[in-house]
């Protein structure tokens, strides 16, 4: 068992303490990340041995085997995202359709020192206060401090199941670990696209850290999960629909959804964003 590294920093002492972690497998939330098969990974330090030496982050990594041996995918992860638990989940019959204005959620920071802000109706309309509550993309515009001192808040009139994540509405229960999207505190991972679909073992160790054979201890925080790289998954249609004609010939249309990052103007049509429509 590995019990991570220890040093002295003048009067205090930095053990490297297993970071808070979530791997999200959603579609692009930024532009470009459409063409990357990935998944997103925040980390967070949450400990009382002292702040991490400066400079210092978290590694993320994966094992064929089971967790007896890793590879790292990305080094310098860093450990200062926003992130909390649920404690009191959306409603699951909302829509991905329209500002979800009869649930809340409520949620817990893992660190007090975090704060969540409200933002304006405009704000949501130019992608303001986005966040990831297990697997579901949201956006929030109302963010009143529960209990401040204390991290807790209640979030309403929702923006939900973004990045094609409707699939996710009312999956998140409480103890769904929250985190709130920043592109300095959450990035993009580059996953092998053989692991897609497949159950591996993946790892947050911290720097300085050992990863550990054993599961969640000390220095290292694992995962087990099949990832299915939705970064570059096609996103399903919307508006589904069908009619026939005098001579019974079916006609099927639909909406074009995209996963490219795109701001539309007037009439004119979504980017494909694929190599074909069938």
């Amino acid at each position: 068992m590995a019990l991570g590294r220890t040093e002295s920093r003048g009067t205090s002492v930095y053990m490297a303490i297993a970071p808070a972690m979530h791997v999200i497998d959603v579609g692009p939330l930024a532009a470009g990340d459409e063409e990357v098969p990935g998944v997103y990974v925040a980390t967070k330090r949450v400990d009382f041995h002292g702040a991490a030496p400066e400079g210092k982050g978290a590694a993320f990594s994966y094992s064929r085997d089971s967790g007896s041996s890793f590879t790292v995918l990305s080094n310098g992860l860093d450990t200062t995202a926003v992130m909390g638990l649920v404690t009191q989940a959306a409603s699951s019959t909302a829509t991905a359709v329209g500002v979800d204005r009869a649930s809340t959620i409520h949620v817990t920071l893992l660190n007090s020192e975090d704060v969540l802000t409200s933002t304006t109706a405009a704000g949501l309309a130019n992608g303001k206060n986005i966040a990831i509550m297990g697997q579901e993309v949201i956006q929030f515009q109302t963010a009143t401090a529960v209990s401040a001192p204390d991290g807790k808040y209640a979030l309403t009139n929702l923006v939900r199941g973004l990045r094609g994540t409707e699939d996710q509405i009312g999956a998140a229960a409480v103890h769904t670990i929250f985190t709130l999207y920043s592109p300095e505190t959450v990035k993009l991972v580059k996953i092998p696209i053989e692991l897609a679909g497949v159950s591996h073992k993946y790892a947050a160790t911290s720097a300085g850290g050992v990863i550990s054979v054993a599961a969640n201890t000390y220095s290292t925080n694992t995962t087990d999960v099949a990832l299915q790289l939705r970064t570059i998954k096609p996103y399903a249609v919307a508006d589904l629909a069908g009619s026939r004609d005098a001579s019974n010939n079916l006609t099927i249309t639909w909406e074009r959804r995209t996963r490219s990052h795109v701001r539309l103007l007037g009439y004119s049509g979504r980017p494909l964003g694929e190599d074909r429509e069938a």
